[in-house]
């Protein structure tokens, strides 16, 4: 009794928002699943002080941009992954490089602390 693979014809879709305006170009940015019906990007490939953070909800006719009160914010990077961890209300946010670093840290963002 050999199992059989089942192929399936798998399809990308090109989404395009007309609703939105002005999307921030996000590029090395990870996503992270929050509840309530939002998703929340963090990172940026760009040379900046630190990463960007922005909280779509999932039909993607909303965005807005979130600043965190204080701490350590990580600077920009790529290549880095976040995971939310429902228990704490916070974004663990691991890894990443830039042009100059590799960085071995993870910092912990709450989503109780942003304005």
């Amino acid at each position: 009794n050999k199992l059989k693979p089942k192929y399936r014809n798998y399809k990308w879709y090109q989404y395009e928002n007309n609703i939105i305006r002005n999307i921030p170009k996000l590029r090395g940015h990870s996503l992270s699943d929050v509840g309530n019906d939002h998703i929340i990007t963090i990172g940026d490939h760009k040379k900046c002080e630190h990463v960007d953070i922005f909280r779509f909800n999932k039909t993607m006719t909303k965005m807005k941009r979130l600043y965190a009160k204080g701490g350590d914010i990580p600077c920009c990077r790529f290549d880095h992954i976040s995971e939310y961890i429902p228990m704490i209300n916070s974004i663990l946010f691991m890894g990443g490089f830039d042009s100059q670093c590799n960085y071995n840290e993870a910092k912990l963002l709450s989503l109780s602390d942003m304005i």
